[in-house]
C-alpha cells in the first residue's frame, strides 16, 4: 500500500473511533458541546493540509459535537 493509501486508512480509523466514542457517550457531553461552539478551519491548497483539515473536522464534529466549517486558506 502506498503512502496515500495509509493516510486514508488512518483518517477512516480516526473517524470511526471518534464516532464510536461519541455514540457511546464516552466524549462529547452536553457541557463540552456548549463550550465548543463553532470552529472554523482553514484548508490550505496542498494535499496533506487538506487531509489534516478534514481529519480535524471529523474529530471535532463527531468526537466533541462542534459545529465545524472548513474555509479556503491562503
Amino acid at each position: 500500500m502506498n503512502k496515500t493509501g495509509w493516510i486514508v486508512v488512518i483518517v477512516v480509523v480516526i473517524g470511526i473511533a471518534a464516532w464510536f466514542a461519541n455514540d457511546r457517550g464516552l466524549i462529547g457531553d452536553k457541557q463540552t458541546e456548549e463550550a465548543c461552539g463553532k470552529v472554523t478551519i482553514a484548508e490550505m491548497n496542498w494535499a496533506s493540509a487538506q487531509l489534516m483539515a478534514n481529519v480535524d473536522k471529523i474529530i471535532l464534529s463527531k468526537g466533541f459535537g462542534c459545529n465545524v466549517e472548513i474555509v479556503t486558506g491562503d
